[in-house]
């Protein structure tokens, strides 16, 4: 036996039946899918508590109390000004606006977009673990999306700093991308 066949079998072992090479690109699609609708449900489960949770802390100066918020210079001055509560995160803030303008001071929406967010990362680092050929990589992700060391980032509103790097670092890692490094040489 060729020493290819033989780390092809040890790959294999390492992977439940399910996943045999026999299947169908069909069958493969489906099983994503499902997989994927598995962790999304997963996710939003776990975090249901989170779904009608009010605003709490630093909620108030980021969001009910921001006056950058509904300024009609708000935009321009969260971008160009130091003005901003706290702290400049002028991306974060930017999404507290378009929110404000959606649904106002109704808490369940902006509680809504880090979930969505979480799930997203959750979607995009088993995208990146499966590309890179990583036994389990569904169940890491999986352990990524309810790992209770999340819990702050996705149910504390001003917390979307956290939510929106893990989406902008998981898109980056995405496969198929190259840096202009690479590219060059």
């Amino acid at each position: 036996m060729s020493d290819s066949h033989e780390e092809k079998s040890v790959a294999n072992a390492a992977e439940p039946e399910f996943l045999d090479d026999d299947i169908t690109a069909r069958e493969k699609m489906v099983r994503t899918v499902a997989l994927a609708f598995l962790l999304i449900a997963v996710t939003v489960v776990a975090y249901q508590k989170a779904w009608h949770a009010g605003f709490i802390w630093n909620d108030d100066g980021s969001v009910t109390a921001n006056q950058l918020l509904t300024a009609p210079d708000g935009l321009k001055r969260i971008w160009l000004s130091l003005d901003s509560p706290a702290r400049y995160l002028p991306l974060v803030f930017t999404t507290f606006r378009i929110e404000h303008a959606l649904w106002g001071l109704n808490a369940s929406g902006y509680h809504w977009v880090n979930i969505v967010l979480h799930v997203a990362n959750a979607l995009l680092l088993w995208r990146l673990l499966h590309v890179l050929e990583l036994p389990g990589s569904w169940l890491g992700a999986a352990l990524f999306a309810l790992h209770p060391v999340h819990i702050e980032s996705v149910a504390w509103i001003t917390q979307r700093t956290n939510v929106l790097m893990g989406l902008f670092f998981c898109s980056r890692c995405s496969p198929g991308r190259t840096s202009s490094r690479a590219t060059s040489r």
